[in-house]
């Protein structure tokens, strides 16, 4: 499956859940995210990417969407 939108939607996502720690030499610790809209903003981002990729998938796989922030 090449689909570029997926595609891109998937490492934004992994580029804000790597901003959401704090990852250093001294500490490692949640963050989480700076206001409540870019949290809804991530969820919904999450949840069409999954909605997506299920569709393109057809009826041979569920995808579970298990984020809990």
């Amino acid at each position: 499956m090449n689909e570029p939108l997926i595609v891109k939607a998937l490492d934004a996502i992994q580029e804000t859940y790597d901003n959401l720690f704090e990852d250093n030499e001294v500490s490692f610790e949640f963050k989480g995210f700076a206001q409540e809209q870019d949290r809804e903003h991530f969820l919904r981002l999450v949840s069409e990417t999954a909605n997506s990729i299920e569709s393109k998938l057809s009826d041979n796989y569920k995808v579970e969407n298990r984020i809990i922030l």
